[in-house]
């Protein structure tokens, strides 16, 4: 697999919001850095490397719009 494909992939995880600061934590102590997308839930995807973004159950129900779409 080349650089360019690897760079593709995007993985998506539900956590119980009650388990998200032991889910955090952990990730953290992993070495990645996390942030929190307030706009939409469609922001998640721009996570590149290490760096996770998550969404509360409140940008949930928010519309992604895509340019061109």
């Amino acid at each position: 697999m080349s650089d360019w494909n690897a760079n593709l992939n995007r993985y998506l995880y539900w956590v119980e919001p009650e388990r998200l600061p032991e889910v955090k934590s952990q990730l953290q102590g992993a070495g990645f850095e996390l942030s929190s997308t307030s706009l939409t839930p469609c922001q998640v995807l721009h996570a590149t490397g290490n760096k996770v973004i998550y969404a509360s159950p409140s940008v949930w129900s928010r519309i992604c719009v895509r340019q061109g779409s």
